[in-house]
């Protein structure tokens, strides 16, 4: 703020008002300058700050906080709209035996790419979070049951198709849409966890579909 107030007790109140910084007239230019690059290194600091409060620093997917923040924006915004949201629920097969073989080393290298992968495949409106360990949901607005198996496929056939680091890696993802009556994602993430461990204990590299009260297993088969 700029003002012609000097006394100690105006800038106090101006301050507690939620002033950042001042300047007395007359505005001296070079004084200007600083002030203002002084509060441009606070604001990429202060963004910097929260970026990693939001990101995942090993993956650069978004953190449990950011998903539990805006997945139900998302999720109401849909709702509203009269439209479908897909989740899919993303598990490296068999990861705790690529880190025990090749070191953790590999296994950070093999999440980072998996979550790049899996980006490069989606749109722009989709999320991508990191839930923890080896495991990532998706959240696909505007997008039905058929629409999100298409992708889960898709993502096992990118993941799978090329080694990651020297290792070869297959996915299994459980696939569930939300009820337009659904207040919330819960049950659809936890229909989408189910198929992903029925998907799992069927030996992996397979899309699980959860749809209601029925389950269905594809194994997705390169070439």
């Amino acid at each position: 703020m700029v003002t012609a107030l000097s006394e100690v007790d105006d800038l106090v109140r101006a301050f507690e008002a939620g002033a950042d910084d001042f300047l007395t007239h007359p505005v001296n230019g070079p004084t200007l300058i600083a002030r203002v690059r002084s509060q441009l290194r606070r604001k990429g600091h202060n963004e910097r700050i929260l970026e990693e409060a939001l990101v995942d620093p090993l993956t650069g997917a978004f953190n449990r906080r950011y998903f539990d923040a805006h997945a139900p924006r998302l999720a109401a915004r849909c709702r509203t709209a009269r439209k479908p949201i897909a989740v899919l629920m993303v598990d490296v097969d068999h990861f705790k035996r690529i880190n025990d073989t090749y070191g953790h080393a590999a296994g950070d290298r093999v999440l980072k790419e998996v979550v790049g992968r899996v980006t490069s495949a989606l749109r722009p409106s989709d999320l991508v979070t990191r839930r923890g360990g080896d495991e990532f949901a998706v959240v696909m607005p505007e997008t039905d049951l058929d629409a999100a198996i298409q992708i889960a496929e898709r993502l096992c056939g990118r993941i799978g198709g090329v080694p990651i680091a020297g290792v070869a890696i297959t996915v299994s993802i459980g696939a569930a849409v939300s009820r337009l009556d659904e207040e919330d994602l819960d049950a659809a993430l936890q229909r989408a966890d189910a198929t992903l461990y029925d998907a799992k204990r069927a030996g992996g590299n397979r899309v699980g579909l959860g749809s209601g009260a029925l389950t269905d297993l594809r194994r997705f088969r390169r070439g």
